[in-house]
């Protein structure tokens, strides 16, 4: 227990010698305190370190969640790079205040991510699905084209997309 909780194991500690001379002082030096006024003093601060504990371990639950998060941000690799940045761009907007405030995650991404690597996703989406129709592919996979493909296709993109939804996962505490 004291290497798990070390805060908890102090506070015990201390409330065990505190009662300790409390009780001490009842029944060897005789105070003239009833036993009842002991044990309701007792009691007493057993509720205030119940309290305490129950503080320390929803701070230990808070502390798992935000490790939890580190471990998903550091995690976001070119592997799954989909799937895992699209679990915390919706976990930033559910920060900001919901499912409807998703595109906004992306648009801000996508600007971040243009201005930063020198490129403009429109442009390229747009060429390759003119290269698409000129290899005669059928109109539905040529309209299918995104920006997350675009920026799946080069590395120096995708490396940068992935550091920006990594600092804007920290930025908003995801």
């Amino acid at each position: 227990m004291q290497e798990e909780q070390p805060e908890v194991t102090e506070k015990l500690v201390s409330y065990q010698l505190k009662a300790k001379d409390v009780l001490a002082e009842v029944f060897i030096h005789n105070k003239p305190t009833c036993i009842e006024d002991v044990l309701i003093s007792s009691l007493q601060e057993m509720k205030a370190l119940k309290g305490e504990v129950q503080a320390v371990k929803a701070g230990i639950q808070k502390t798992k969640e935000e490790i939890q998060g580190i471990r998903e941000i550091t995690g976001l690799s070119s592997i799954e790079w989909k799937t895992d940045s699209k679990n915390l761009i919706v976990k930033i907007a559910h920060k900001l205040g919901g499912n409807q405030f998703i595109q906004d995650v992306y648009k801000e991404i996508y600007t971040n991510l243009e201005r930063r690597a020198s490129c403009q996703l429109s442009i390229r989406r747009t060429n390759k699905q003119k290269k698409m129709a000129l290899e005669g592919a059928n109109k539905s996979k040529i309209n299918a084209v995104n920006k997350l493909d675009i920026i799946g296709e080069d590395k120096k993109i995708l490396e940068c997309f992935l550091a920006i939804v990594k600092e804007l996962a920290i930025k908003y505490g995801v």
